[in-house]
């Protein structure tokens, strides 16, 4: 069966004939067309590379991951735009080239976080006395694709890698600098010591394998005892708990 998921795994082959002379890129597959059922051999295939290179939301989600090998045949980096424009005379092929950044002059391009844009074009009715007229309109849009879906997993990704590690910094950070007199403030109860759990501790004193600290129970001293910690126990909490260090 011939889904978007396995076009360019199983299809989908790319010529770099023209790639220096011409900065294109061809992207081809088999478009034979039998005769006698007067159809083509893989009508599905066809159909679908048919929204590879001029997208309609309605005809479904497109894969688009051509676009992979476009930026390494142009050596696309983030945090910029490179511009393409694609055309096809005959069945079975499409070429895709570089262009300036010239709205008159491409089709779609690649931003600057490695998202592929395409022109999508709309009529919107404007009133008037007596008749309606037509106007047409050109936007950019991202087609729901593979491709797509991709470059927002990937920023994901690094966005998540990107927070766990500045996590990772502020705590190392807090508990270096932590001193007498510092309060720290957990956004739930932890259990530092034993199965008295608190979500605020006031620093005493910080020793070379220990931190003395003490309770923090507004309106009931008589709930606020004094506390040794492990410093390897306190890194835990710090490292998975939310947490504020403040000084009152």
């Amino acid at each position: 069966m011939t889904t978007i998921e396995n076009i360019y795994s199983d299809y989908v082959k790319y010529d770099t004939t023209d790639l220096d002379e011409n900065d294109c890129l061809t992207i081809y597959w088999n478009a034979d067309y039998d005769k006698e059922k007067e159809e083509y051999i893989n009508k599905e295939l066809n159909d679908l590379m048919g929204n590879e290179y001029r997208y309609n939301p309605e005809n479904g989600k497109a894969s688009y991951m051509w676009v992979e090998e476009f930026k390494k045949c142009f050596n696309y980096e983030l945090g910029n735009k490179l511009c393409i424009f694609t055309k096809s005379n005959g069945d079975g092929y499409f070429n895709a080239w570089k262009e300036e950044d010239d709205e008159r002059s491409y089709d779609m391009y690649i931003d600057e976080e490695g998202y592929i844009n395409v022109e999508h074009y709309y009529y919107p009715f404007k009133t008037e006395t007596p008749k309606y007229s037509r106007e047409i309109v050109k936007i950019y849009i991202k087609p729901d694709c593979i491709y797509n879906d991709n470059i927002y997993n990937d920023i994901k990704e690094k966005k998540e890698i990107k927070e766990k590690q500045e996590k990772i910094n502020n705590y190392e950070m807090a508990f270096k600098n932590l001193k007498s007199g510092d309060f720290i403030n957990f956004d739930r109860h932890v259990f530092l010591v034993d199965r008295q759990s608190c979500n605020k501790y006031k620093v005493l004193k910080v020793c070379s394998k220990t931190i003395k600290c003490e309770e923090v129970w507004w309106n009931r001293p008589s709930m606020c005892k004094t506390r040794v910690v492990k410093k390897e126990k306190l890194q835990y909490h710090l490292k998975n708990f939310g947490f504020t260090i403040t000084r009152e």
